[in-house]
C-alpha cells in the first residue's frame, strides 16, 4: 500500500499485478510444471517490457517500485501456498480462506496501531468504504481465486486481476488528478498481453 503514496496508482498497480510471472517460476519449482514455449516467450517479453516501462517513466531506482515488486512477489507466494493447501492438503475454500483472512486482518490492525494510526477515529463514511473494500474485492475476489486454485495453476488464477491497472489508473486520473500518458498505457497493455500469453498455455 505504501507504494501508492510513492507512485501513481496506475504504475504501482501495473507492477503489482505481474505476479503471474513469478507464479510461472514457483509452479515449476513446487509443482514440477515445465513451462512450454508460449510461457517462456510470455515470461521473457514481460521482463523486457517491464524494464522498458521503468526506463520510460524514470522509475529504475524508485523505492515505490521496490515495494510494488515486493507486493507482487508476496502475492505470488500467497497464491502458491493456496494452491498447495487446496490441492495437496485437500483444504476446502472456507477452511483455507477463513484463517488466512483473520491472520491478515490481525496483522494489519497490529501494524496500524504500532504505526500510530488513529484506527478508531475515522468518519463513518471511511468505515463504510473499508467494509466495501473488505467485502467486494478482498473477500469476494480473493475467495473466488482461492476456490479456483483447486483446479488451475496459480499463474492462471492470478490472471483475474489483470484488468486492475487500467481501472485503477482511470480512478486515479479522475479522483487524484494523476496523469496517464498514451505511451505508459500502451506499454502496460503490452505487458498485460505478454502475461496473458503465459496464462494462455
Amino acid at each position: 500500500m505504501q507504494s501508492l503514496f510513492l507512485l501513481p496508482v496506475y504504475q504501482s498497480t501495473l507492477i503489482v499485478v505481474t505476479y503471474p510471472v513469478f507464479n510461472v517460476v514457483l509452479d515449476s519449482l513446487f509443482f514440477n510444471e515445465k513451462p512450454g514455449l508460449k510461457k517462456v516467450l510470455g515470461f521473457s517479453a514481460t521482463l523486457i517490457l517491464l524494464w522498458i516501462f521503468l526506463q520510460v517513466n524514470n522509475l529504475t531506482y524508485n523505492h515505490g517500485v521496490i515495494l510494488a515488486f515486493s507486493a507482487s512477489l508476496f502475492a505470488a507466494g500467497y497464491f502458491e501456498i493456496g494452491r498447495f493447501a487446496r490441492t495437496k492438503l485437500g483444504e476446502s475454500t472456507l477452511t483455507y480462506a477463513t484463517p488466512t483472512y483473520l491472520t491478515a486482518s490481525a496483522i494489519a490492525l497490529i501494524y496500524s496501531v504500532l504505526k500510530g494510526s488513529e484506527v478508531f477515529s475515522y468518519p463513518f463514511e471511511t468505515y463504510v468504504a473499508f467494509t466495501l473494500l473488505a467485502l467486494i474485492p478482498m473477500i469476494g475476489g480473493h475467495t473466488l481465486m482461492n476456490y479456483h486454485l483447486k483446479k488451475y495453476p496459480a499463474s492462471a488464477v492470478a490472471s483475474i486481476a489483470l484488468g486492475e491497472p487500467f481501472g485503477a489508473g482511470l480512478l486515479g486520473m479522475i479522483f487524484l488528478s494523476q496523469s496517464l500518458t498514451l505511451l505508459s498505457l500502451f506499454i502496460g497493455f503490452l505487458i498485460i498481453s505478454a502475461i496473458i500469453l503465459i496464462i494462455y498455455q
